[in-house]
């Protein structure tokens, strides 16, 4: 049978007034950070790929998995197709977008959608 007042909370203690006091703080014990690696078996390998104009001298893929970082993913070029392949996370969608010669972006029309971005333009859309 509830007396009708409200139970104490988890971890806190009754005051001399019968009162609830808050229960008091315990340091947490310093833990070394561990860097998290994503799981082999959650992701897969994706393949992109890019026609390009044979004047075209490199291409960079630039995405939400590589923090749009310009060098991470430079693609291999085979005659006019530029390709590479990146592991990423199952389940997620990521926008990415072509940074082709340094100055020209570019979208992969066979992306599975488009997101307006920020600059007025769209970015590309890969469900994994």
């Amino acid at each position: 049978m509830t007396s009708g007042k409200n139970p104490k909370p988890s971890g806190a203690a009754a005051d001399a007034g019968g009162g609830v006091a808050p229960a008091e703080k315990k340091p947490r014990a310093n833990r070394a950070k561990k860097t998290v690696q994503p799981d082999p078996a959650a992701t897969t390998d994706v393949l992109f790929r890019l026609q390009a104009h044979p004047d075209v001298r490199e291409i960079a893929l630039v995405g939400e998995f590589n923090g749009w970082s310009q060098e991470a993913h430079r693609m291999e070029r085979t005659g006019d197709i530029f390709e590479i392949t990146v592991p990423l996370e199952r389940g997620r969608s990521y926008r990415y977008r072509y940074l082709v010669d340094g100055q020209h972006w570019e979208n992969d029309w066979n992306a599975d959608g488009y997101v307006p971005n920020e600059f007025g333009s769209d970015d590309s859309v890969r469900v994994v």
